[in-house]
């Protein structure tokens, strides 16, 4: 199984809500951890619309996001990547789940721009994320 990269896309289908309540869940790895190597960024999905279904960067609402129609990267619906509640991960917890698509190169840098101007980040994270969009960039 490889390990989880930078767009790779994962499904949860008994993730447990801050409810207490189990239901799918979608996340999306955005970089690995500076703070520990068994850790990625991850990002959760929604596909209860928060703006315009129009793609891209939506940093002036509640919460911020990042708009991916259903017809970009194999989605099956219209999905919202929320960047209010980006948290580190288990990569292997990630492994056990279902990888369901991954993100175009192109795709991944812009969400993680988009990130990296999120004001609900903390320092690390933004710095994470600017590290891995350059990474990724072409050169």
């Amino acid at each position: 199984m490889s390990a989880p990269l930078p767009g790779f896309v994962y499904y949860d289908p008994n993730f447990v809500f801050h409810d207490g309540e189990t239901g799918k869940k979608l996340f999306v790895v955005l970089c690995d951890s500076p703070l520990d190597d068994q850790l990625v960024v991850v990002a959760r999905t929604t596909s209860n619309s928060k703006t315009d279904p129009i793609f891209g960067c939506y940093l002036d609402t509640f919460p911020p996001c990042f708009h991916l129609p259903d017809n970009i990267n194999n989605f099956d619906t219209d999905t919202w990547i929320m960047l209010d509640w980006v948290v580190e991960y288990d990569a292997t917890k990630l492994q056990s789940m279902i990888r369901t698509t991954d993100l175009s190169v192109e795709h991944t840098i812009a969400l993680l721009n988009c990130g990296a101007n999120c004001q609900y980040l903390d320092k690390w994270q933004v710095d994470a994320l600017k590290k891995e969009a350059e990474r990724l960039s072409p050169k």
